[in-house]
């Protein structure tokens, strides 16, 4: 028989026998206290199938309280970046090194996400309104967002890491 077989059967001997024993040890108290005589043979043995009872109930609840470990196999090696990532994560590191890899490699990243943003979210188009309404695409856009995506002066300092990253949020949150 296996464990789990074995704890139902107990339980259910337990939901039998435990009222009985309830019955049984109640009934001799009250014959007890109305000066009828119990045999102590039958109040020890009661006593001993509450204890059975008892040990019958650590038994079938003793893993309840114990952690459940899942078995699943082994851990899966951790994963290689996508070969699609690999591009973007070596223009974002350039950007920062070189103003003019950032100009060249990220700035156009992001203008494309930019025009999409403001296409999809006010149904305008960036690229025409830089053209004839600048100011209106400047507002769009913000002030520092503008100015690291319309200046292609190559020479200069790089945009710093935090500076590519508060980029990225703002444009992608246009």
């Amino acid at each position: 028989m296996t464990r789990l077989v074995l704890r139902q059967a107990a339980l259910l001997l337990g939901l039998v026998v435990l009222p009985g024993v309830v019955l049984g040890l109640a009934g001799a108290t009250a014959l007890h206290s109305a000066d009828v005589e119990v045999s102590g043979v039958y109040l020890a043995s009661m006593c001993i199938v509450a204890l059975a009872l008892f040990r019958l109930g650590r038994y079938t609840l003793a893993d309840l309280e114990a952690p459940v470990l899942v078995r699943h196999g082994s851990t899966p090696q951790r994963l290689e970046r996508p070969a699609l990532l690999l591009p973007i994560e070596r223009r974002l590191s350039a950007a920062a090194r070189e103003r003019r890899l950032f100009v060249v490699g990220l700035q156009p990243m992001l203008w494309d996400l930019a025009r999409e943003r403001v296409r999809l979210h006010n149904g305008l188009d960036l690229d025409v309104l830089r053209s004839h309404q600048p100011m209106v695409a400047r507002d769009l856009i913000g002030d520092d967002v503008w100015q690291w995506l319309t200046t292609d002066d190559e020479d200069g300092p790089a945009p710093s890491p935090r500076t590519v990253q508060q980029l990225i949020w703002t444009v992608g949150h246009l």
